[in-house]
């Protein structure tokens, strides 16, 4: 079932619009080296008029990354194929082909509008621990079209595969942040050959990074010190613009070097150290594990093999620009008696209900089937226009519940409603383990041949 995601517990408020974001990786497939089906969406929110230097600049950005990638990998990984997403309200953009099942809420990469806290910076949502993929890479418009801003926080192509190891790999930062105790910019590191305690700025590379330590408020000033002895917050670590380090990449990609294009590793001491003693968010989540050590224990790095191709194969990636398309849902509701138990079905309807009047996108279509001992049409795909139409369907969601369960019988009827529909995709909600026929193995084929996704949302 593509795309299928779990959710337990018994206490699930707003987890039907929680479910919709798939965890990353579901849709990008690795085979033969190289990464298909990297979705990059392009979200509502921007204006039309950017797509025809947006799209370039997005292309540019990927080949970049893939080239940067192939060598991160140390020639293991790049870039095949890609998609550009637009959003359906681009009405004047020429497009390869529609979407199939791709939304922005899916996308891998997403660009959109400045986040107040990391302005233009690109960033990777993380929301779980060391070795585990991220939700979505967010970058803005801004930053892949405006050189300046490009400077300011780094090289797209370094910067984009950075951000690529936290989504995919699990890793995390190896820098420190303005004002943060815990991941401080500074840090006193005991020296192992005089046992003195040295001030240094936090990142991880193979050698010294040359630079200034600067006062921000007046570059002519010194920097003052706390009670600790460490550099107070008004005082920044100014790398040199140009510096014969190559690791690593989750430090410093925005120097600008092209020497800096490998990530450190506890296995390879000697050409790129990695420094357990930073204060860093990779040492803290990941134990004082170096990146690379993370990175090898993927299924990505499962062989050891190098690729051995040119040039032109890793930059070349493929890119198809299509537009997405709104989507059809099926929501398949379990009301067998169990749902009962522990006021379910009632925490059911107000989820339903809710996901129904305020989440559900626009011009989407929205179906209801609810199953027990049979399954049952509760309304046909119904397009979502307005308050009134959402309200009608929130409206048959009930409390009435049947006797077993049969998920079969809920999926067959979906898959019925939902054949021949752009981007179809169903609800499944449910607590028990189906005991009537049909059952879910003998749906999987027809599940598959219509390409729909289905989301699972599951009670403890």
């Amino acid at each position: 079932m593509g795309g299928c995601t779990w959710w337990y517990g018994e206490r699930f408020l707003l987890a039907l619009l929680a479910a919709l974001v798939t965890l990353v990786g579901a849709r990008v497939k690795l085979s033969d080296h190289g990464y298909d089906g990297l979705v990059i969406a392009i979200s509502p929110t921007l204006d039309e008029a950017l797509g025809p230097t947006l799209i370039p600049a997005i292309k540019e950005a990927i080949q970049q990354t893939s080239s940067n990638l192939f060598h991160g990998s140390r020639r293991r990984l790049h870039f095949r194929k890609a998609r550009i997403l637009l959003p359906k309200t681009w009405t004047n953009t020429p497009v390869d082909a529609g979407a199939s099942s791709e939304t922005f809420e899916e996308a891998e990469i997403r660009i959109d509008v400045q986040n107040k806290v990391y302005k233009h910076q690109p960033y990777t949502k993380q929301h779980m621990g060391c070795g585990d993929p991220g939700l979505y890479i967010h970058v803005t418009a801004e930053y892949l079209l405006d050189d300046q801003q490009a400077s300011w926080w780094g090289d797209r192509g370094k910067v984009l595969l950075m951000e690529w190891a936290k989504l995919r790999w699990g890793v995390f930062d190896e820098i420190g942040y303005h004002d943060d105790k815990i991941f401080p910019l500074f840090y006193h590191y005991k020296s192992p050959e005089d046992e003195h305690l040295r001030l240094k700025p936090t990142y991880c590379a193979d050698e010294e990074i040359n630079g200034w330590y600067l006062n921000k408020m007046d570059p002519k000033a010194s920097c003052g010190y706390n009670r600790d002895g460490l550099p107070d917050s008004d005082c920044r670590f100014l790398p040199g613009a140009y510096q014969t380090a190559n690791s690593s990449i989750m430090s410093y990609p925005f120097i600008r070097s092209d020497s800096v294009k490998e990530f450190c590793d506890i296995f390879n001491q000697v050409s790129h150290p990695h420094n357990p003693h930073a204060p860093t968010k990779q040492n803290f989540h990941c134990k004082h594990q170096s990146v690379w050590e993370v990175m090898r224990k993927h299924p990505d790095f499962a062989t050891d093999k190098v690729f051995n191709v040119g040039v032109d194969v890793y930059q070349n990636v493929s890119f198809e620009v299509v537009q997405e398309s709104a989507a059809h849902y099926v929501m398949v509701l379990d009301y067998s008696g169990s749902m009962d138990d522990f006021d379910r079905v009632m925490k059911l309807k107000r989820t339903a209900q809710r996901w129904l009047l305020h989440d559900v996108a626009e011009e989407s279509s929205v179906a209801i089937v609810k199953f027990s001992i049979s399954s049952t049409l509760v309304s046909k795909l119904t397009k979502i226009r307005g308050k009134s139409s959402r309200k009608k369907l929130a409206d048959l969601i009930d409390t009435n519940t049947g006797d077993s369960t049969c998920i079969g019988c809920g999926l067959q009827l979906a898959i019925r409603e939902l054949q021949g529909k752009d981007n179809p995709v169903i609800l499944l909600v449910t607590d028990g383990k189906e005991n009537q026929e049909p059952y879910i193995n003998e749906m999987l084929e027809y599940l598959v041949k219509n390409g729909i996704r289905v989301v699972t949302v599951a009670f403890g």
